[in-house]
């Protein structure tokens, strides 16, 4: 069963990464272990790359050198593999938006994932009343409120049923 063996957690090995080649380092030989059923949280201040490793560990960029691995398998080497394991909420919930409505919006990791139609619909009703937005679902998501807007990105995550959920500034 995922999320059970030894190599359940997320690991970061000396990870390194900067925007520029020549720019400074953003993070510079982090280490770090997230193993399931545990809460972490990291503060910093502005520019600290705290979004900078929540992208990382979500597997949308690339390090500069160093690894991260996800239930033991290296971000870079497996990425279909990988695909749905890791959910990243962004700071800005607008990122996440891709279509005309809520309830396409929270599908839309679902259906990436190849799930059937049914599966999609049965896991997006779910979450729309879990999150309590069910009757936002036929709105267009760039219309809601900024706290609407959070639940909306955060219902399409968990429609994906990650086995590690990363949110960046959830209460901004």
């Amino acid at each position: 069963m995922e999320g059970q063996g030894p190599d359940s957690m997320i690991q970061a090995r000396e990870l390194r990464f900067r925007y520029w080649r020549e720019g400074p380092w953003i993070l510079d030989g982090l280490n770090l272990e997230i193993h399931p059923g545990e809460f972490v949280v990291l503060l910093g201040p502005n520019g600290s790359g705290k979004s900078t490793l929540a992208e990382l560990l979500a597997g949308l960029v690339s390090p500069g050198s160093g690894q991260v691995l996800v239930e033991g398998l290296e971000s870079a080497d497996a990425p279909q593999r990988l695909r749905g394991k890791v959910g990243l909420v962004f700071q800005n919930p607008e990122h996440q938006f891709f279509h005309n409505t809520v309830v396409e919006d929270v599908a839309f990791g679902p259906e990436n994932l190849g799930l059937a139609r049914a599966q999609v619909e049965a896991r997006v009703a779910r979450v729309l009343k879990e999150v309590g937005i069910e009757r936002l679902a036929h709105r267009a998501p760039q219309h809601l409120s900024g706290g609407q807007k959070q639940l909306v990105a955060i219902a399409g995550i968990l429609a994906m049923e990650p086995l590690y959920l990363l949110l960046d500034e959830p209460t901004a």
